[in-house]
């Protein structure tokens, strides 16, 4: 059974428009509620149904391979329209997706894995926010969740300005739900 709470009146995010400082804040302080209290719990690595569990070596590798494909078809499909310094970038990033999917083994929560502003629903005095859109639950390392917000929810101005306050609000929350051992620098 599935039970659903309405949530009128809140609004969804506007991926394309991106957020203000409030929505974000919101949004990574809710984020650690979904990664503090399952923070390096072993109960969470083996649990059925979840749609991205913490990769092996092999699984880790076949991501990579994927990612490394993509990006030689898209590199192919923009041709000219991506510069060559560009296309160089893309390609080094996808080369380290395995060797970062497999990194820090010790240090893992539950993740959303989908976690960006259009699947949040604020309410209009953006007092709270609501999360939705779990099919790409997973198990891996906290920080992707809050790495992938940042970089697809704010317009780069302003993540600029306030990236390092939101990653304070988020590890303050973090250390709220009782994480120890991780200091604020390993968190940025």
């Amino acid at each position: 059974a599935l039970l659903l709470a309405d949530q009128a009146p809140a609004v969804q995010g506007d991926q394309i428009a991106g957020c203000g400082e409030q929505e974000a804040r919101l949004a990574v302080v809710a984020l650690a509620g979904l990664h503090g209290p399952s923070w390096c719990d072993p109960y969470w690595l083996d649990l059925p149904g979840l749609a991205f569990p913490r990769p092996d070596e092999a699984a880790a590798k076949g991501l990579g391979d994927v990612a490394k494909m993509s990006a030689d078809i898209t590199c192919e499909k923009l041709g000219d329209r991506m510069s060559v310094e560009d296309r160089e970038t893309f390609s080094k990033a996808m080369d380290l997706v395995a060797p970062w999917l497999f990194a820090e083994r010790d240090r893992f929560a539950l993740l959303h894995g989908d976690y960006r502003l259009d699947n949040l629903l604020f309410d209009p005095d953006r007092n709270w926010v609501s999360v939705v859109d779990w099919q790409t639950l997973g198990v891996g390392l906290p920080a992707r969740d809050l790495a992938y917000f940042t970089a697809t929810s704010l317009n780069s101005g302003l993540r600029a300005t306030i990236e390092k306050e939101l990653v304070d609000d988020y590890y303050r929350a973090l250390v709220g739900y009782g994480v120890t051992g991780y200091d604020r620098d390993t968190c940025w």
